[in-house]
């Protein structure tokens, strides 16, 4: 009567003695399914406190909860209560067959189900690890794959992202046999803030980028030069999570620079200027607490 996938630590109960306990307390099958779908998340939030998220789905309706208490057994008990009411919500109801056929009738206490709470933000520092692939737009000639490796560090819905990328070499001609080879590196400070937490959560993204651009000439004895310049910063962060430890992440970056400098190469002159506006589009994993 209903499919159940199960991501907890291993001193939690399994998927299996979840399923049976379910199945006991609303007093149907535990082989069948179809009817509900659940899918539940549990982890440690700090302090011996212990967090979980149950996904559901009952015919064709989707929901979420957020439960939280003192250890595993505590929220897995809460949500095969849930669980249950939601296969059978008569399954704790007094009924006929459990009064005596003589003297009072048996007394019995009806369960409250459990108290459903918002999934509390953590307000320890967690801090990640970021890599990702993507596009940049404007800073060189043309647009181009973006190659990034960054350091994330959390503390509640709030997050500093560090962010270091490199950008491969284009060439730009400005005569037949003249021009110039141009590669990039970047690098951003962002802070974010995913004020709902969900499946993906998502939030904006506020900070800064330093970019620096190299480049050699191409003629018979070739010159180098640098150009360098900062950029007020904004996006919208996406993460989705793929366990307790590991989410794709992806981001989509406007960039506005404070300068445009020409990349000037000696014997060559004026070869490449950073257009008015950029953009950086990544996609990757994060690696780290959640």
């Amino acid at each position: 009567m209903f499919d159940l996938v199960l991501e907890a630590p291993s001193e939690c109960p399994d998927a299996r003695a979840l399923r049976d306990q379910v199945a006991r307390l609303a007093s149907v099958d535990a082989g069948t399914s179809g009817r509900l779908v659940a899918r539940v998340t549990i982890e440690t939030i700090g302090h011996g406190r212990w967090s979980l998220t149950m996904q559901t789905e009952q015919n064709g309706r989707q929901g979420e909860r957020a439960l939280d208490g003192p250890s595993c057994r505590a929220v897995t008990d809460a949500a095969a209560l849930t669980l249950a009411l939601m296969l059978n919500p008569e399954a704790h109801q007094p009924s006929e067959a459990a009064t005596p056929p003589t003297g009072r009738p048996a007394t019995i206490q009806r369960r409250p189900p459990p108290r459903l709470l918002p999934r509390p933000a953590s307000k320890h520092l967690v801090v990640g690890g970021t890599a990702q692939v993507g596009l940049h737009v404007g800073a060189l000639p043309r647009p181009g794959p973006d190659i990034s490796l960054g350091i994330a560090a959390g503390v509640g819905r709030a997050s500093l992202w560090l962010l270091g990328s490199y950008a491969p070499e284009q060439e730009k001609l400005v005569q037949p046999d003249r021009g110039g080879q141009l590669w990039m590196l970047a690098g951003a400070a962002l802070g974010c803030w995913q004020p709902v937490r969900g499946t993906p959560s998502v939030g904006p993204c506020l900070g800064a980028s330093f970019n620096w651009i190299r480049g050699q000439g191409i003629v018979r004895h070739p010159r180098s030069g640098t150009v360098y310049w900062v950029s007020p910063t904004a996006g919208i962060l996406a993460d989705l999570p793929l366990g307790s430890w590991m989410a794709v992440r992806a981001v989509a970056l406007g960039q506005l620079p404070l300068a445009r400098p020409m990349a000037y190469l000696e014997r060559i002159g004026s070869v490449h200027r950073p257009a008015r506006a950029e953009a950086r589009m990544l996609a990757g994993v994060l690696i780290g607490p959640r």
